[in-house]
């Protein structure tokens, strides 16, 4: 399977995942169980080179899950990374990927029910 590489803004963390953009925005807008949920903002990055992170150990880490389903997020650095890559992506034509989705609105649930 596919990895793609994220900059994430909301909340400012670095992320491996098997899940194309559209589709990581999603799951990150709407959460899971073990993660909030709310707006996401985030960029798809390729061929980001850098020491500052793991980046050479990404297909060991975002592998598959038994069952065959994508894995969809490996947290490479929650601290600081916007820090350590801004030098690496300015200059790079790069669009930005952002998603908002509606989480739990009352037209929904009503639609719904």
């Amino acid at each position: 399977m596919e990895t793609y590489l994220y900059l994430s803004i909301m909340p400012e963390s670095l992320i491996v995942s098997m899940l194309p953009p559209v589709e990581f925005g999603t799951y990150l807008a709407v959460g899971t169980t073990k993660r909030a949920h709310g707006q996401a903002i985030f960029f798809s990055l390729k061929g980001l080179e850098s020491e500052a992170f793991n980046l050479q150990d990404i297909d060991k880490l975002c592998v598959p899950h038994e069952d065959g389903e994508p894995k969809h997020s490996v947290y490479l650095a929650i601290y600081r990374v916007m820090e350590a890559i801004n030098s690496k992506i300015s200059g790079r034509k790069s669009a930005p990927v952002l998603l908002s989705l509606p989480i739990n609105s009352r037209a929904q649930d009503r639609e719904h029910s």
